[in-house]
């Protein structure tokens, strides 16, 4: 199930390899890619390199780049639920044909594949192992380390009413931390918003609407402001930047997003900072819910994918206009294209959301 901490315990492990310098790692997030073609791209994305120019079929480029790879090497494919779906675009047996592509291309590849539903690949052998919920003890840890002192009493009855689900409790932690509230006045709450209290050790609500009881209660106490931004930024796909927040929200500038509206997110766990990179992500499930919770009011839905359509294909229409100046232009443009290429496929998916003057202008410069 979603929020039980895979990606986070993919991250560790992404880390401590490299920390300890035993091999190189590779990560790469699957979350928005329904289709092999997709899964190829990104890989090769991740692995820094520009699409290959040589007609070849992609499984055979990235064949080629695997093979490439100069020392041991983990591959983290994180978040692979949306390929392996009976809905996909693609099929598990294409899936498997890259798997196994890479790990016969060079014996000294790994690979780490997190999902929320079982992966069974064919003539592979795999080590299965199923993430759960925190043992009591390790969840009132979470809490507390996250919020500061409280009772035990109190720490117990709110992690069992998040189901010893990492995000959950993470989620119930950011209330408390940002609003101070009593411990006792979020119980109450959670109990009304209908998070019952569990009396044996397995939680009566389904852990996915369970949490997703809990994301709701969350949101309906932030800000209309706080809330809005929330929706545009369940938009992202992909890690993004203050500037593409701040386009899609309408802020007058950066500081605005990161002060007031991704720190404030932020404090609550509702948003991810990457302080090395200066980007912003949502955890999956948190966008899906965004996403979903927007539909109740379509104007703003509709404003919301406006503004992220027009933004990010001006950036493209923008970058294909300088890389016609020289070579370190179109190397420019090269990495653009590479690492917004999520960011713009959802673009071009939005587009109807544009009114027909902006439809115009972008065809004027032939980006649509």
């Amino acid at each position: 199930p979603p929020g039980f901490g895979k990606t986070s315990i993919a991250v560790a492990i992404n880390h401590r390899l490299l920390k300890q310098r035993q091999c190189l790692v590779c990560f790469v997030s699957f979350r928005g890619v329904h289709s092999i073609k997709q899964a190829i791209n990104r890989i090769k994305i991740a692995l820094k390199k520009s699409i290959c120019r040589e007609k070849q079929h992609d499984q055979m480029a990235l064949r080629q780049l695997v093979q490439s790879l100069p020392r041991p090497t983990l591959i983290v494919l994180d978040n692979a639920e949306d390929i392996l779906s009976p809905d996909s675009k693609s099929q598990d047996s294409s899936f498997d044909s890259i798997v196994k592509d890479i790990i016969t291309s060079n014996k000294a590849i790994k690979l780490l594949i997190t999902s929320r539903v079982r992966y069974q690949p064919l003539d592979l052998t795999v080590t299965d192992n199923e993430v759960g919920g925190l043992h009591e003890e390790s969840a009132r840890s979470l809490l507390i380390q996250l919020c500061g002192k409280m009772s035990k009493a109190n720490a117990t009855q709110i992690v069992r009413l998040c189901g010893f689900v990492p995000l959950a409790v993470c989620i119930a932690a950011g209330i408390i931390r940002y609003e101070r509230i009593n411990p006792t006045t979020l119980i109450q709450a959670f109990r009304r918003d209908g998070l019952v209290t569990m009396e044996t050790s397995s939680p009566r609500l389904p852990p996915e609407q369970r949490i997703m009881t809990l994301i709701k209660t969350a949101i309906q106490r932030l800000s209309p402001k706080l809330q809005e931004a929330f929706w545009a930024f369940s938009l992202f796909t992909s890690p993004f930047t203050a500037e593409d927040g701040a386009a899609v929200v309408g802020a007058q500038n950066v500081f605005q997003v990161q002060r007031e509206l991704a720190s404030q997110l932020h404090a609550r766990c509702l948003l991810e900072v990457d302080p090395v990179h200066g980007r912003f992500s949502m955890q999956p499930l948190l966008s899906q819910f965004g996403r979903e919770y927007s539909n109740s009011s379509p104007k703003v839905r509709n404003s919301l994918q406006a503004r992220f359509s027009w933004h990010f294909l001006h950036l493209l229409s923008d970058n294909l206009k300088q890389s016609h100046n020289g070579p370190e232009a179109h190397l420019s443009f090269v990495n653009f294209t590479n690492f917004e290429w999520f960011h713009l496929c959802d673009a071009f998916r939005l587009s109807e959301c544009l009114d027909s003057s902006q439809l115009r202008n972008l065809r004027s410069m032939s980006i649509i």
